[in-house]
Parts: structure tokens; C-alpha cells; sequence
């Protein structure tokens, strides 16, 4: 039994269609891996930002800048 060309066509542009599926959704599934790091790492940062605690009101605390880089 012999397949056409146009038969032959079809079956390669379908498996092109499926390959092409496949990696976009390998794209899509690494961008959103990239995306929950990054939620991790700022929900950290967050974190850590909210434990430091202000320096009390008053003495000589903020009074000197240190302008030497």
C-alpha cells in the first residue's frame, strides 16, 4: 500500500504540530519554575526585612552620614 504525498504531508505536519506543543509547553513550564524562585527568594527578602528592627527615636542615632564610599 502506497501513501500519497499529500498524505505524507499531513502525517509530517502533524507530528511537527505535536513537537511544537511539546516544547512550548516545556517553555512554559521552565518560565514559571523561574517565576517561583524568584516569589521565593523576594518572600525572603520580605522576611527578612520585616524582622529588622527600627532604631529607637532620640539620641544620636541618624544624626551622622557616612559620605566615604
Amino acid at each position: 500500500m502506497e501513501i500519497s504525498g499529500s498524505t505524507n504531508s499531513l502525517v509530517a505536519l502533524g507530528m511537527a504540530m505535536s513537537q511544537a506543543r511539546v516544547e512550548s509547553a516545556m517553555s512554559v513550564s521552565a518560565v514559571k519554575k523561574g517565576l517561583d524562585a524568584q516569589a521565593a527568594a523576594a518572600l525572603s527578602l520580605i522576611a527578612t526585612v520585616q524582622q529588622v528592627q527600627p532604631p529607637a527615636a532620640g539620641g544620636d542615632s541618624g544624626s551622622q552620614v557616612d559620605v566615604i564610599a
